[in-house]
C-alpha cells in the first residue's frame, strides 16, 4: 500500500520589524581654501549667522585636512620636493614640490599672530555669555567665538602643515615691520593692537549683567579694530592667496561688526 506523503506544515512568516527612523545626515563641511590658489577661486565666505554648530578648536583644525599641494611658489616661500608634507608625517606624494611660506613671511607671521589675537576674542566672548545680559550682545559674542575659533583652527593647521611652529622668538607683528610691544605692555598681555591687558579681561571676568554687557562692546571694539589693522597688512601678492583672501574676509567681517557694537552700545546706553 502506498501512503500518501504527509501534508507540508504551513509556513507562518515573521512579524516584520519596522525599520528604524532614518538617521539625517549631518551637514557637509565646506572645503577650506588651498594655500597655493588652487580651490574654486571663491572669496573666503564667513560662517553663516544662523547656523551655530559645537565650538571647539578641534572642529577648526578639521578645515585644514588637505592643504599645500600645488607648485607655484608665492613671495617669501621655499619649495620644496619631497614625498612627506613637512610636520605632517603624512605622505603628499612622491616628488611633489610643496609651497612653504618663510619663516619671516607675511603668511606665516600673521597666522601665528592672529591665532593669538582670535584666542583672546573667544576667551572674552565666552566671559559675556556667562555673565551679560542682553541677548543681542549674546547672540553677538556667540557668533564671534564661533567665527573666530574656526579661523583660529584654520591659520593654525596652516602653521601645522607648513612645518612652522605656533609660536616663535621673534617678535609679534614684526611682518608688519611695527614696533615690538615694550615691556609694560607684554607684562599686561598686549602683544597685538587692539588687545585688551589682563586687568581688563579680569574685570570682564568680574563684571555681570548690562555692565558686562557694556565692557565687552567696548573692550571687543578696540579689539576688532586691530584685528582689522592686521588682517590689512596682508595684501595681494603678499601671501597665498588663500591667506589673502582669510584675512579679506576677516576685515569685512570684523568692519561689519564694529558697527553693530556701536549701534548696540547706543541702545544700551
Amino acid at each position: 500500500m502506498t501512503r500518501a506523503a504527509p501534508s507540508a506544515a504551513p509556513t507562518v512568516a515573521p512579524a516584520a520589524t519596522p525599520a528604524p527612523p532614518p538617521v539625517p545626515a549631518a551637514p557637509a563641511t565646506p572645503a577650506p581654501p588651498h594655500p597655493d590658489g588652487a580651490g574654486d577661486g571663491g572669496a573666503a565666505a564667513e560662517p553663516a549667522r544662523s547656523v551655530r554648530p559645537v565650538l571647539t578648536v578641534a572642529g577648526g583644525l578639521a578645515l585644514v585636512a588637505a592643504l599645500l599641494t600645488g607648485a607655484a611658489l608665492s613671495p617669501g616661500s621655499e619649495a620644496r620636493t619631497t614625498g612627506q608634507a613637512p610636520g605632517t608625517g603624512q605622505s603628499a606624494g612622491q616628488g611633489r614640490t610643496l609651497t612653504v611660506p618663510a619663516e619671516d613671511s607675511v603668511a606665516v607671521g600673521f597666522s601665528r599672530d592672529m591665532a593669538v589675537h582670535h584666542q583672546q576674542a573667544v576667551e572674552m566672548s565666552f566671559r559675556v555669555l556667562r555673565n551679560g545680559a542682553d541677548e543681542r550682545v549674546r547672540t553677538l559674542a556667540y557668533d564671534i567665538a564661533q567665527t573666530q575659533a574656526a579661523q583660529r583652527g584654520m591659520m593654525l593647521g596652516w602653521l601645522d602643515l607648513w612645518g612652522r611652529t605656533p609660536t616663535s622668538s621673534r617678535p609679534a607683528m614684526a611682518w608688519m615691520h611695527m614696533p615690538p610691544p615694550g615691556p609694560a605692555e607684554r607684562r599686561q598681555g598686549v602683544l597685538m593692537p587692539g588687545m585688551a591687558t589682563r586687568d581688563e579681561m579680569t574685570a570682564l571676568d568680574r563684571t555681570s549683567g548690562t555692565a558686562a554687557d557694556r565692557l565687552f562692546l567696548k573692550l571687543m571694539t578696540e579689539h576688532h579694530r586691530g584685528g582689522v589693522h592686521m588682517a590689512e597688512g596682508v595684501r595681494e601678492g603678499s601671501a597665498p592667496e588663500p591667506v589673502v583672501r582669510l584675512a579679506r574676509g576677516m576685515a569685512e567681517g570684523q568692519r561689519s561688526e564694529i558697527r553693530l557694537m556701536r549701534s548696540l552700545a547706543a541702545r544700551l546706553g
